[in-house]
Order: structure tokens, then C-alpha cells, then sequence
């Protein structure tokens, strides 16, 4: 067992199993490596991957059915008490688990729409994946269609098939997943017709937390420097960030924007620091560019009363956070200038709507 694995257990707080949880790592010999996380959170998922020593992880996603939940909450809160970085942590609902998941299957799988089903205790639910190609990266986006709650076994299989073939009416779908264990057993037999009909079938336990591995693996320092996601994407879920955040900087060749937070972003551990040199400037002019549509508009922070210094040595540091989905939060200070300039102490602050 890994010093990273046994943190986390005494963090945890208990006499856990191999087989009570499911935490991932990939270690620095890129060898998996698989530990558990405790049942009673709720059963959610992690997964690791960098070295592992807790400082060095690279990535640690967790992968929750509500990341906004108090249990989630707790959970990384227990996660950054083991030494993991705060900068190495994400958090993410099943379905954005489940898209990463998809689109590190062979592609044939996600050519049209994907389909998830989910049972559990008698309430089958049912999503759907939908990718946008006309953008780059790919626009992800999962919606949910009917549920069905059952009342006993006795006519689930009909009930299935029939809600399978209304769902599927005028839709192209390339692949269906089935998650979790309701599905085992031999009772689906003309609700396994209908679903095979021109479609590929899977039924798997741990699609969310193969998927969060997936997600663990693109957001190392090694993915990133060759290029990120074999298939880049961003995932629009409900919980996550629509809108791009750029910085207007002067260049040589006139005023530029620079990206520095990106859509997709699940808004609770929305964390994005960067610094700017600002000579003369009594305003920050920020572009917030839409996911959905393109469109963006300018934002302008003002910042008055920042010290003159001479050019070049003006430094702010910025802090992108969020207060809900669909508010971000800026924070503008003064950094100074190593030993020439100390900070001022100065700081200007300002929410936007993304």
C-alpha cells in the first residue's frame, strides 16, 4: 500500500478494505494502481494520477452523483488534509465521469448520440450525450430523458422495451450504456432486442470511476505539455461554467485577449490565478466569450489609485473564483515588483456574469 493510500485511510477515519472503496491512481511508472474509498460517503469515487506521494499527485478527480453535496464537500476537504494540492484537485458529477469515459472509446461509439440508462432501487433514468463538432474543442453536453420507477420485477423487461423504443423514435444513437448492477441477471430480453437494434450494448459496474480516471489522466502535466485530451472537449453540465474568461493585454501588434479560465469548469473549485503587468493602467478589460453561442462582450475592472512605477514594473495578480454557475468573481491586486516594489497593500474587486 502507497504512503498516499494510507494518508487517506487515516484521513477517512476507518478500518477500510481493499474492496470498500474505489480510489485510482497512476503512479510515476504509469503502472495503475487501485484503493478504496470508504462506502459510507456515499460511495463516491476518486481517482489519482501523477506520483504517489500525496505533494506530487498531479490530478485527483473526484466523481460524485452531487459534488455539491455536504459529502463531496467533506470528502475533499479530507483529501486536502492527506498534503494533496489544492491545484491538483477536481471535482465532477457522474455524467461529466461518464463523458470522459465515452470519448476514450473508439470513435464509432460516439459518432451520434450516446445513451445512458441507470437503475437503482426501482428508478430507471436515462440520459443522453450529445457532442457539438462545428467547435474546437468539442462542446459536450448530457440531457436527461424519461424516467420510469418500477413497482417489483414483474414487467420491468416490457416497460424498458417500450420506453427504449419511444426514447429512440427519430434518434440517431450509436452506443447504449448500461451502469450498474440492476442490470445484471437474465431479465432483459426484449428490452436487450430493442436496445441492440442497429446500436452497440454495454453493460459495465464502474463506468463513473473508470471515467474519473480518464479524467485524472488528461488533467496531468504530461497530457497537458503533449496536447491535452486525445479528443479535447469541454463539458457543459449544469454545474459547470458556460462562458470563457479572457485578459486584454497590450502586444506589439496592438491589444490582445489571452485565455485564462476556461467553460466547463465545475464552479465550486473554481480556482484560476494569473499575473499581468500593467503599466499605466487604470482599468482591467476583460472578454467574456460564450460557449454556447460565441458571443462575447468586454468586461472592465477599474482600479484606481495604483502606484506609478517606472515601465514594466507594474504587476497584479488576478484570482478567478466563482459565487454560483453563473457568477464570477474577480479579485485585482498589487503585487509589486520583487525587492524594487513592494506590494501596496491595494486590491480591487469585482463579480461578472458568465
Amino acid at each position: 500500500m502507497t504512503r498516499l493510500a494510507e494518508l487517506l485511510r487515516r484521513h477517512f477515519g476507518c478500518n477500510i478494505t481493499e474492496e470498500d472503496i474505489r480510489l485510482s491512481f497512476v503512479g510515476s511508472d504509469g503502472e495503475p494502481m487501485t484503493v478504496e474509498i470508504p462506502a459510507n460517503h456515499e460511495k463516491e469515487d476518486c481517482a489519482v494520477a501523477g506520483a504517489c506521494e500525496p505533494e506530487q499527485v498531479q490530478a485527483f478527480v473526484l466523481t460524485a452523483k452531487d459534488p455539491e453535496s455536504d459529502a463531496a464537500a467533506e470528502c475533499v476537504e479530507k483529501i486536502k488534509s492527506a498534503g494533496i494540492p489544492d491545484t491538483a484537485i477536481y471535482v465532477q458529477d457522474y455524467l461529466e465521469s461518464f463523458v470522459h469515459f465515452v470519448v476514450h472509446q473508439e470513435p464509432d461509439l460516439w459518432t451520434h448520440a450516446v445513451v445512458l440508462f441507470t437503475l437503482e432501487q426501482g428508478v430507471l433514468r436515462s440520459y443522453e450525450m450529445i457532442m457539438k463538432r462545428q467547435t474546437r474543442p468539442y462542446l459536450v453536453q448530457v440531457f436527461p430523458g424519461p424516467v420510469k420507477v418500477f413497482d417489483g420485477d414483474d414487467g420491468m423487461d416490457e416497460a424498458f422495451a417500450e420506453l427504449a423504443m419511444n426514447y429512440f423514435r427519430k434518434k440517431l444513437v450509436s452506443s447504449v450504456f448500461l451502469a450498474g448492477e440492476a442490470f445484471e441477471g437474465n431479465w432483459m430480453k426484449r428490452s436487450l432486442k430493442v436496445l441492440c437494434a442497429g446500436r452497440r450494448v454495454f453493460q459495465g459496474k464502474n463506468l463513473f470511476s473508470k471515467g474519473a480516471c480518464y479524467a485524472a489522466l488528461s488533467f496531468t502535466k504530461e497530457k497537458r505539455a503533449s496536447g491535452g485530451e486525445e479528443v479535447p472537449f469541454i463539458y457543459l453540465g449544469e454545474r459547470n461554467t458556460k462562458s470563457f474568461i479572457g485578459i486584454l493585454t497590450e502586444a506589439r501588434i496592438g491589444r490582445e485577449c489571452r485565455e485564462v479560465m476556461s467553460a466547463g469548469i465545475f464552479w465550486r473549485t473554481c480556482h484560476v490565478v494569473c499575473e499581468v503587468i500593467a503599466d499605466d493602467a487604470e482599468e482591467i478589460g476583460l472578454v467574456v466569450q460564450s460557449a454556447y453561442t460565441g458571443e462575447s462582450r468586454q468586461e472592465v475592472i477599474p482600479i484606481p489609485g495604483l502606484p506609478k512605477r517606472p515601465k514594466r514594473t507594474t504587476r497584479l495578480k488576478l484570482t478567478f473564483t466563482c459565487k454560483s454557475v453563473r457568477c464570477c468573481h474577480v479579485l485585482v491586486e498589487d503585487a509589486g515588483f520583487g525587492e524594487f516594489f513592494a506590494p501596496s497593500g491595494l486590491s480591487w474587486e469585482q463579480d461578472i456574469s458568465i
